[in-house]
């Protein structure tokens, strides 16, 4: 998922793909970033519809400044949290019982 989202805020834009693809070929697993964001009072709803239960479960996956914050437009050489999110991937993906062929990743 991109920044500001969480697992299920990916889930509810993939979910054309997800239903076409659970048919044939895969299921999906939706998890979180580890990086908890700040709630932003601010924030209008786009085109996601995101419930506001979802606002204050907002994550990253990495920062773009060392103040942990992203700006997806910043020409940067920090990526703060990139490490720490890898190994929480990887770590998901092996706790499992089940085998995983492929990940999809967006945005950030």
């Amino acid at each position: 998922h991109g920044y500001r989202q969480n697992g299920n805020m990916f889930r509810e834009k993939t979910g054309s793909l997800r239903k076409v693809l659970k048919k044939h070929v895969a299921e999906f697993v939706y998890i979180d970033a580890p990086h908890i964001l700040p709630v932003q009072d601010n924030i209008i709803e786009d085109d996601t519809n995101a419930s506001a239960s979802n606002r204050t479960n907002e994550r990253g996956w990495w920062f773009s400044a060392a103040d942990l914050t992203y700006d997806p437009l910043a020409t940067t050489s920090c990526d703060r949290g990139f490490d720490e999110s890898l190994e929480y991937v990887i770590k998901y993906i092996n706790e499992q019982e089940v085998p995983f062929d492929g990940l999809l990743a967006f945005s950030q």
